[in-house]
């Protein structure tokens, strides 16, 4: 059986990286390690988002409450496909619990906010592993932890997604088939 090696991934440093058959880059499928320059987030390469709003900041729209230089960060693997309306809760989300309210009046006073902010509980990162896809208006609460692909354990030793680019490209006829061990055989 001969495989066209004429196939070839998209170079993961384009925006906009799907493009319609009238050469016309599709605006609403981002690269999203092209549009996010937050911090507190890292997504790797090949990850797309969807979103027929084009948001103006995609961090704000994916992390409402993650702000920059909060103690938790947010982590997304290569290869993920997420979804319009997605939304990762971080723990900055939450209130101070000591007091005898949970409403923030601190927020409203600019030179009590760090404070605030250094009060809140430590909260886990939130970690999408590699080759994950996130369906529509899926909310992920704080700390949450998606496993990679399917979990499957051969899949996860293979790790094709930390392949070199050329490798993946050769192989991508075994990566979109259903054949596991054929791929654990490259």
């Amino acid at each position: 059986m001969t495989h066209s090696l004429n196939t070839r991934l998209p170079d993961p440093r384009l925006r906009n990286p799907l493009v319609f058959p009238n050469g016309t880059p599709d605006p609403a499928t981002v690269f999203l390690s092209e549009v996010i320059q937050h911090p507190n987030i890292n997504v790797g390469d090949w990850t797309y988002y969807n979103d027929q709003t084009l948001p103006d900041n995609y961090a704000a729209t994916l992390a409402p409450y993650l702000f920059e230089g909060a103690p938790e960060r947010l982590s997304i693997g290569r290869f993920c496909q997420i979804a319009q309306g997605v939304q990762f809760i971080t723990a900055t989300a939450n209130h101070a619990m000591q007091g005898i309210s949970t409403f923030p009046f601190a927020i409203f006073d600019p030179k009590r906010l760090p404070t605030y902010r250094a009060s809140l509980p430590r909260g886990r990162d939130t970690v999408v592993g590699h080759d994950s896809w996130i369906g529509r208006e899926a909310v992920l609460l704080p700390g949450a932890e998606l496993g990679c692909g399917a979990k499957i354990l051969q899949l996860l030793d293979i790790a094709w997604w930390d392949w070199d680019k050329d490798k993946i490209e050769a192989h991508l006829h075994l990566i979109e088939a259903s054949d596991a061990s054929a791929l654990a055989n490259v």
